[in-house]
């Protein structure tokens, strides 16, 4: 009997081998995509974690889906073995164009630079960011030209509850004149099979900035899903977007319903502070520096010129621009006259191109 009992399990186990391994299913994915996009320079939104689960991510900004250029960023939840948890993904796809590499013009400290493949290949940057559920975060992607190879594309996330702006990453690639266009929006996604547990998050205040440099407003968007299991569901309450997944949720509305919440037609902008400006002579260089609280709009570019008078009268004795988001000096090659006192203009434009001058006084 125990003989007979031995052979029927080692023919199960037969079969199931040759039936191969058995793959757990992914709860569905949801997008939430505007209805009026356009080509722009700049993308944002705020996002909030309502549910997270492991291997969760929520890609808050997307663009040119498939074109050059091609890219996506936003939060991710991984399990307690990964090198963070809780983290900001940006990532950008391989040149279609050109066989020149992406690059990185700045990482965060902690951020982690790398290659990635799978779904195509690209450059892609990890960062730990210790978000937290029930609160709101918002992420800004910007693309430029100036300064860079081709087309840099920068990310920001601020942490709306502690007032603190964050500069992730700038990466360079190498084809110029891109804007962000095609697959504007955002999708939840599990992304290792764990359809049981439930995910949810929420997103309001999603807008792009049109290459004229008006803003489009996301105020109704259309949800949709993969629908790959019907656990899925998604809605408007107040002012925001909700999207849900996973375990017993069903859905209360139709795949590709277009929802409207009230908002307003452009985002509202924290003021550019600077904590502190300094300058100093030495050698036939003036170094500028300067602060800018975790709390002020975050820095875009910065603009420094030397006068010989308070009045800043005239032609600059020497200047420079530079977009440089992540600077905190700036040095000008000038000659200036032991005894004197001269006066720099440093200029502080913010992501969102608004400015903010100061004159700061120095003695040779």
């Amino acid at each position: 009997m125990k003989k007979f009992i031995a052979m029927q399990v080692l023919v199960l186990m037969m079969l199931l081998s040759a039936a191969g391994p058995v793959m757990a299913a992914s709860a569905d994915n949801v997008y939430v995509n505007p209805v009026n996009p356009s080509p722009s320079d700049i993308v944002m939104s705020d996002w909030m974690a309502v549910q997270a689960t492991p291997y969760t991510y929520w890609a808050t900004q997307n663009w040119n889906q498939g074109a050059e250029g091609g890219g996506y960023a936003g939060f991710q939840q991984d399990d307690g073995n990964s090198f963070a948890p809780r983290r900001v993904h940006f990532a950008i796809w391989d040149p279609i164009n050109s066989t020149l590499p992406i690059t990185a013009k700045y990482v965060t400290p902690g951020g982690r630079l790398s290659p990635f493949g799978g779904e195509g290949t690209g450059m892609k940057v990890m960062t730990p960011y210790a978000w937290q559920t029930g609160q709101w975060y918002r992420m800004v992607v910007r693309t430029w030209s100036e300064g860079c190879t081709g087309t840099c594309f920068g990310q920001w996330v601020k942490d709306a509850g502690k007032n603190e702006w964050k500069l992730i990453a700038v990466l360079d690639h190498p084809v110029a004149g891109l804007s962000l266009h095609g697959g504007l929006g955002l999708f939840q996604e599990d992304w290792n099979g764990t359809a049981q547990n439930v995910r949810e998050g929420r997103i309001k205040n999603g807008y792009n900035r049109k290459l004229d440099g008006t803003w489009n407003s996301w105020a109704s968007q259309r949800i949709s899903t993969n629908s790959s299991l019907g656990n899925w569901d998604g809605g408007t309450a107040g002012d925001y977007f909700w999207f849900r997944a996973g375990g017993s949720t069903t859905p209360s509305i139709a795949s590709n319903t277009v929802k409207t919440v009230n908002q307003p037609a452009a985002p509202t902008y924290d003021s550019i502070v600077l904590a502190s400006t300094g300058a100093a002579y030495k050698n036939g260089q003036l170094t500028v520096n300067w602060q800018l609280p975790a709390s002020s709009s975050p820095q875009f570019k910065v603009s420094a010129a030397v006068y010989g008078n308070a009045a800043l009268a005239g032609s600059p004795l020497a200047g420079k621009t530079e977009v440089r988001p992540e600077a905190v000096s700036q040095s000008l090659a000038v000659s200036l006259k032991a005894g004197r006192t001269y006066y720099v203009k440093l200029t502080i434009t913010d992501l969102f191109d608004r400015t903010r001058s100061v004159t700061i006084p120095v003695k040779a």
